[in-house]
C-alpha cells in the first residue's frame, strides 16, 4: 500500500504541475482549460488509489471522465453554455447512474446536487442521458441490483428507527460533510514533492489500522456488504462509525483526490446497523442499515431526491421500504436546513 501511494503520489505531482479543470468550473461557465489527457490520467490514478485502499470513494473517477469528454465533444459540436454546462453535468450524472445501476438517483444528482435547480429542460436532458446510459450497460451487465438483497416483511421497528434517526443522522450528516468540505480545502495545499510522501504515510497508516478494522478500506462497500450479511459486531459498527470518517478525512487532506458519496453511505450504513444491534433488531438489520444510508448520504450531499433514490436503487428496495427511507431523509435534511437558517438569522441580528 505504501508503494502505491509513493507511485500514486509522484504521478499526482505530475499530473498537478498545470491546472486541471474541473466539472465544477465547468457549469460555473469559468472554465479556462479541460485537458483530456492528464484528466484521463487523474481519474485512472483515483481508482488505483482506492483500489489499494485508501478510504475515499472512487465515484468521482467516472464522473470526471464522463464530464470532461461530454466538454470536449460539446465543444466540438459547437454548443454553447450554459447548454454544454447542462451537457456535462448530465454526462457526469449518468456515469454515477450507470456505476452503481442507478437511474433516477443519476437523474437527481444532475439537476439537484450538480445543478443546484430544475426545470422541465434540465431534467429531460438528464433523464434521456441517464435513463440512456443505464439501459446501455444493462446489455454488458444486466439489471442486478449493486447490492442484491433478500428483504423480510418491514416491520413496525423500522419506522420507529427512520422518526428516531433524524436527529442523530442529521448531527452525523453535517458533521461528515464538514469533515470532506475541510479535507478538500487542505487537499489543495499539498502540492509538488509533498504529495508522494503525504499519500504514502496515509497509505501506510490505513494498512496498519486495516489489520484491526478491515473493512474501512476502500469506498466503503466492505462495510456494507459485510453489514448485510451480519458479519460485523457492534463492536466492529463503532469501530467503523469513529475510523472511517477520519480515514476519509485524512486521506483526502493528504492530497488524494476522490468521493465521499459512498463513505456517507457507508458511515450511514453503519449507524444504522449499531442501532439495529443496540436496541435487538437484528431482524431488521437490512432496513436498518439502508434508511440510515440514504439519510446521511442525503444530509451529506444536501439533497433529499438523491440521497432517498440512490440508497432505494442501490438495494432494490422493496416498496415498503420507500416510505421509512423517505421519512428518514426528509426530516434529516429539513432539520439541518432549519438549523442553518436558524443560525443564519441569529447572525444578521
Amino acid at each position: 500500500m505504501t508503494c502505491t501511494g509513493v507511485t500514486v503520489g509522484l504521478l499526482w505531482w505530475f499530473v498537478r504541475a498545470k491546472p486541471l479543470g474541473s466539472i465544477s468550473e465547468a457549469l460555473g461557465q469559468k472554465l479556462s482549460t479541460f485537458p483530456l489527457a492528464r484528466n484521463t490520467l487523474d481519474a485512472t490514478l483515483q481508482l488505483t488509489v482506492v483500489g489499494a485502499g485508501a478510504s475515499i470513494g472512487r465515484e468521482g473517477a467516472p464522473r470526471q471522465l464522463a464530464g470532461v469528454y461530454s466538454f470536449h465533444l460539446s465543444t466540438l459540436l459547437k454548443v454553447q453554455d450554459p447548454d454544454r454546462a447542462l451537457v456535462t453535468a448530465s454526462a457526469a450524472g449518468a456515469a454515477l447512474a450507470t456505476v452503481y445501476n442507478t437511474p433516477w438517483a443519476g437523474i437527481a444528482y444532475t439537476v439537484c446536487v450538480m445543478m443546484g435547480r430544475c426545470n422541465w429542460f434540465s431534467l429531460a436532458v438528464a433523464s434521456v442521458t441517464s435513463w440512456g446510459a443505464v439501459l446501455l450497460s444493462h446489455i454488458f451487465l444486466g439489471n442486478n441490483a449493486f447490492y442484491p438483497l433478500t428483504f423480510s416483511a418491514v416491520r413496525w421497528e423500522v419506522w420507529v428507527w427512520a422518526v428516531v434517526s433524524i436527529p442523530l443522522i442529521a448531527v452525523a450528516g453535517f458533521v461528515f460533510r464538514q469533515i470532506a468540505q475541510h479535507a478538500n480545502k487542505k487537499s489543495s495545499t499539498v502540492q509538488g514533492a509533498f504529495l508522494p510522501l503525504t499519500i504514502g504515510v496515509v497509505l501506510a497508516l490505513t494498512g496498519l489500522v486495516m489489520l484491526v478494522a478491515p473493512d474501512i478500506s476502500g469506498h466503503g462497500v466492505l462495510i456494507l456488504q459485510n453489514g448485510f450479511a451480519g458479519n460485523i459486531s457492534l463492536l466492529g459498527f463503532f469501530l467503523l462509525i469513529l475510523l472511517k470518517p477520519f480515514f476519509t478525512f485524512l486521506t483526502l487532506a493528504a492530497g488524494a483526490k476522490g468521493g465521499v458519496l459512498t463513505p456517507a453511505l457507508a458511515l450511514g450504513g453503519a449507524l444504522g446497523g449499531a442501532c439495529a444491534i443496540v436496541t435487538g433488531n437484528s431482524e431488521s438489520l437490512l432496513p436498518f442499515m439502508v434508511v440510515g444510508a440514504g439519510a446521511l448520504l442525503a444530509v451529506s450531499e444536501n439533497s433529499i431526491a438523491f440521497g432517498l433514490l440512490f440508497a432505494l436503487e442501490l438495494v432494490h428496495a422493496p416498496p415498503p421500504l420507500w416510505g421509512a427511507v423517505g421519512v428518514a431523509t426528509w426530516g434529516s435534511v429539513s432539520l439541518v436546513q432549519l438549523v442553518q437558517r436558524k443560525y443564519k438569522h441569529s447572525d444578521q441580528r
